[in-house]
């Protein structure tokens, strides 16, 4: 039975990936970064700020040729 909650715990992850335009970008919790789908890659808000400066942690971030990765 914990196979099958791991199993599903696992595909529940997955499923929260980007994948738009084969941009393969996921976060890592540790920031309040979010991640926005878009026609053409990964639009990336929020994340934490500290000393005027904005951070992201990024579990993986992978932005292959014809695919963006938009900061706003």
């Amino acid at each position: 039975m914990k196979l099958i909650e791991s199993s599903f715990l696992g595909l529940c992850f997955v499923s929260t990936l980007i994948s738009s335009a084969d941009a393969q970008i996921t976060t890592d919790g540790s920031t309040n970064t979010n991640l926005t789908p878009t026609d053409t890659g990964v639009q990336i808000d929020d994340g934490d700020s500290a000393g005027g400066n904005l951070f992201h942690s990024f579990g993986e971030f992978s932005v292959p040729n014809g695919s963006e990765a938009f900061f706003r």
